[in-house]
């Protein structure tokens, strides 16, 4: 098993510190189950998104760029994507291009990432089917978990 090296984050104004992505004794169960989509190149804050994310109930799946994630939006079904726009082989843009194409029952909510708020891809986006747009390094994981909970209550 490969280790993850240490996070340290702020947590409801505790400071928190973890070196597994294994849910820890306090995890709650906010998540109640709902698969997540992680499509982002970074690996540290893919780490870092799983960690918060499964600690708090929710199931976790990564993509390291567009066409992985649309490879795993084929044989799974996911109630909300976080999607990276800048990443190599095919981009944020790229992927809700193929996305917007693939026959499901039930259509997840797409969130993007990004840390360059470039408003013509942003829109572009939007018009594709995203619902939110949010700096990554203004989402600190407590608004990251509001977030995410609030887009899941308005897809239900």
């Amino acid at each position: 098993m490969i280790g993850i090296a240490p996070i340290t984050w702020t947590h409801g104004g505790e400071k928190m510190q973890t070196t597994s992505g294994k849910k820890s004794k306090d995890s709650t169960s906010h998540g109640k189950g709902y698969n997540i989509l992680i499509v982002e190149d970074e690996k540290i804050l893919s780490d870092s998104y799983i960690i918060i994310l499964e600690r708090h109930g929710f199931h976790v799946d990564i993509a390291c760029n567009g066409r992985e994630g649309v490879e795993r939006c084929k044989s799974s079904n996911y109630d909300l994507i976080l999607l990276d726009i800048m990443m190599p082989i095919l981009d944020g843009i790229g992927f809700l291009r193929v996305f917007s194409k693939i026959k499901m029952a039930k259509r997840p909510r797409v969130i993007l990432l990004s840390n360059m708020s470039i408003g013509s891809e942003i829109e572009e986006a939007l018009k594709l089917g995203a619902h939110k747009f949010m700096l990554k390094s203004q989402l600190e994981p407590d608004h990251l978990l509001k977030l995410l909970r609030r887009e899941l209550a308005a897809s239900a």
